[in-house]
């Protein structure tokens, strides 16, 4: 999203998984997410497959 400005701020990551899993991939996947309002634009969606379903709407 936000096309080439958007790429220079970084990636909004929409992860799916488990919770054990995102857990242990938290703290990189704030580090390489676009910055918004002083925080991470990075949000758990839900188990496995549920990133790529947010990501395909």
């Amino acid at each position: 999203s936000g096309g080439e400005e958007g790429a220079l701020n970084g990636p909004s990551i929409m992860p799916g998984g488990t919770d054990t899993a995102y857990g242990e991939l938290a703290p990189i996947l704030t580090k390489i997410a676009a910055q918004v309002d002083d925080g991470p634009c990075v949000t758990y969606i839900g188990p496995g497959g549920a990133g790529h379903y947010v990501k395909m709407v």
